[in-house]
């Protein structure tokens, strides 16, 4: 096990923080977003065929940017300083950290002003419902809810894939799996079964999704506790209402961590006419947004902490 494999996420992390997402134009998601949509318009067939070119997409979407990641960083073994900085350059657009802040604090600030239909507007950019009659509680929701679920696919996964591989098969290996999940993810949230029109197509894409984040998705559970312990949240609340709620989202994943938050932070989360997850011990406000960002933050940094310790322990034995 290489040194390289912290130094690159080190750096990732600093510049995720320092600098956030990169303008759309120039960020590589984009890129295998266009490339989804020229498969995509070329869907055919009853729903057997457009099943199965479902699944030609996935594998000519996430292979070839997975192997190019894997060829990339091969070539760059004899050149260790390269391959840290391009590392860390190509990780950081792997995950979304600091712009889980970026969207939802504006939102937050919205609301504290009294600017509901300000903050309704801003909404589509980090969750799919209709956000016009949502009053400010309900808009506050929906951004705990969005940092508590993007933890995972956002955040966790793509490092989870990385640290796992790239420990075992070195660091082109643990790049290309990087990689590989956050094709993976961009295709269930373009083409995944539950977006309408997408049924067939999509089926393939979300069901790899489901199975990419299980592991993840309960890791993280472990990670906000540990974290609320820190902090001084609720961490007692938040294993309850895992285990009582995480189970009431259509998705088999993005439950348990939002019901780990709601609970940590004593809340209700409500998705109108689908759950709600939590007790309302404490009303919902602009706070929460702050303190769920801050509850994932810790999670992230005792994540990458314990990655450190597994592979120092592994060395030395």
């Amino acid at each position: 096990m290489t040194y390289d494999l912290f130094l690159m996420v080190l750096l990732a992390l600093l510049l995720d923080r320092a600098l956030g997402d990169p303008p759309t134009r120039w960020h590589p998601t984009v890129w295998i977003g266009r490339w989804i949509e020229l498969l995509r318009l070329r869907a055919f067939g009853g729903k057997r065929m457009r099943t199965a070119y479902g699944a030609f997409i996935y594998a000519a979407v996430v292979l070839p940017f997975a192997l190019a990641a894997y060829l990339i960083f091969t070539a760059l073994g004899g050149h260790p300083l390269l391959a840290v900085v391009l590392g860390g350059l190509v990780l950081k657009l792997q995950f979304a950290w600091r712009s889980m802040a970026d969207y939802t604090e504006p939102i937050a600030r919205l609301v504290a002003e009294g600017r509901i239909e300000e903050a309704r507007a801003l909404l589509p950019y980090i969750v799919g419902r209709d956000p016009r009659n949502l009053d400010g509680r309900q808009v506050i929701s929906a951004a705990v809810e969005s940092i508590g679920e993007n933890s995972v696919d956002g955040i966790i996964s793509p490092l989870f894939y990385y640290f796992l591989v790239g420990g075992f098969l070195g660091v082109p290996a643990g790049m290309a799996a990087a990689v590989f999940f956050r094709a993976s993810s961009t295709l269930d949230s373009m083409i995944g079964y539950k977006k309408e029109g997408y049924r067939e197509i999509g089926f393939f894409s979300a069901r790899t999704d489901d199975l990419l984040n299980y592991i993840p998705a309960r890791l993280t559970v472990a990670l906000i506790v540990l974290a609320s312990l820190l902090l001084r949240e609720d961490w007692r609340g938040a294993i309850a209402i895992f285990v009582r709620d995480r189970r009431k989202t259509p998705s088999p994943n993005s439950g348990h961590a939002m019901a780990a938050v709601a609970g940590a932070l004593g809340v209700e989360l409500e998705k109108p006419q689908y759950y709600r997850l939590g007790d309302a011990r404490e009303a919902l406000s602009p706070a929460h947004v702050a303190r769920s960002l801050r509850l994932i933050s810790v999670s992230v940094i005792l994540f990458v902490l314990v990655a450190f310790g597994f592979y120092e322990v592994r060395i030395w034995l």
